[in-house]
């Protein structure tokens, strides 16, 4: 959609995909677009976050979950 300058995505785990489901998708935004990404992921996740190359801007408003609470 040409007339948004931005996308913004919520985790919204249990309810939906994790962080980690999603990252083709974000690449795919990125490509395009900034991206606002907020709600809870693994630390595991935060790290593969942080690594993604936005061409336009990344903003990350997350909460950080241990790995070792993910089967909890």
């Amino acid at each position: 959609m040409d007339g948004l300058t931005c996308i913004q995505v919520s985790i919204d785990y249990p309810g939906g995909p994790l962080a980690a489901e999603s990252m083709q998708t974000f690449r795919r935004i990125l490509e395009h677009k900034p991206l606002i990404i907020s709600g809870p992921v693994y630390e595991s996740e935060l790290e593969e976050l942080q690594r993604l190359e936005p061409a336009g801007g990344l903003c990350l408003q997350l909460q950080v979950v241990r790995d070792d609470k993910a089967y909890e």
